[in-house]
């Protein structure tokens, strides 16, 4: 496995309200009227000197920001690496999903399996992390042309969302097992560079496809998932038509990981969607202790090849 960049492990956590290093609760008074948490990683060699570059961490569904700044992995990439890494937490709704009740965390992403039970109103989370945005701005030295998201299950969705409507804030995106699951074109601010990455034993998108004729796990190949699967098929081609890209790709295949990259019609490097598949893996955000791969440090180092200009 060409993970990249290896595990990394150590770190000091302050809490309260110390500004040399770890983690510090902050809190947006009013949002539409509503209080909204996110946690916040100063890396250990943070001084505010310099300008650094900042990742959002977005949870997945019954997740929230506390519980992915402790597994993801983001906040040891942060303190190695030099990163600003922030971990806001979504609202709390009932909701229905795949025809059952239930009272969790989802972030209000695009239509996708669940819908809001009657009576709930769905917040603005673009609004939301704009706003964290602004204040992370206003509190650190960011390199707004190396602002970056990765997003797991229902938090991939919502990057996939902000990817449309964040786009000129946002200089490229990681959608880790989450994404649009509709055959759409929607009205990007430019095109983001996106990776999609699901695993061939996500048991979500197995269970979501054996009534439509899945036998077994889904398959590696990305011409596979592409042309024989429909629900890829839509993810892709909305990125696609969304962003203008090429719906030719080409295809690198690797013993545990395989990918499939569509390129810029006029030939830019930075117009881009990158599909991979990875070998053996259920619904989880690898982080090297659930999964021998550790996705923070794979994900960055992909998305840092881009910058807003």
């Amino acid at each position: 496995m060409k993970t990249l960049i290896v595990f990394l492990s150590g770190v000091l956590l302050l809490t309260g309200s110390a500004i040399a290093q770890g983690r510090k609760r902050l809190y947006i008074t009013s949002v539409d009227g509503d209080s909204r948490r996110y946690f916040v990683h100063e890396p250990r060699n943070y001084t505010g000197q310099t300008p650094r570059p900042l990742v959002f961490m977005l949870h997945g569904t019954t997740g929230n920001g506390n519980k992915f700044y402790n597994i993801s992995g983001w906040k040891e990439l942060g303190d190695t690496m030099d990163v600003l890494t922030v971990y806001p937490s979504s609202w709390e709704y009932d909701i229905i999903e795949n025809g059952i009740p239930k009272h969790t965390t989802k972030w209000n992403c695009y239509p996708t399996s669940f819908t809001f039970a009657p009576g709930e109103v769905p917040r603005d989370d673009v609004k939301f992390l704009n706003q964290v945005l602004d204040e992370m701005i206003s509190r650190y030295n960011v390199d707004t042309n190396r602002v970056y998201m990765a997003g797991f299950s229902n938090g991939a969705q919502m990057v996939a969302r902000c990817a449309i409507e964040m786009g000129n804030r946002v200089a490229a995106v990681v959608e880790a097992s989450g994404s649009f699951t509709r055959d759409t074109v929607f009205t990007a601010q430019r095109p983001v560079p996106v990776m999609y990455q699901v695993g061939n034993k996500d048991h979500l998108y197995i269970d979501a496809l054996r009534p439509y004729g899945l036998v077994g796990d889904l398959p590696m190949s990305p011409d596979s998932l592409i042309n024989q699967i429909p629900l890829f098929r839509s993810t892709c081609n909305t990125h696609i038509n969304t962003f203008g890209l090429d719906s030719n790709y080409t295809v690198n295949n690797y013993t545990t990981w395989q990918k499939a990259t569509f390129g810029s019609l006029s030939g830019n490097a930075n117009e881009i969607f990158v599909l991979v598949t990875l070998l053996n893996m259920d619904h989880i955000y690898p982080n090297r202790v659930n999964f021998p791969i550790y996705g923070a440090g794979v994900h960055w180092a992909w998305m840092r090849q881009f910058t807003l200009h």
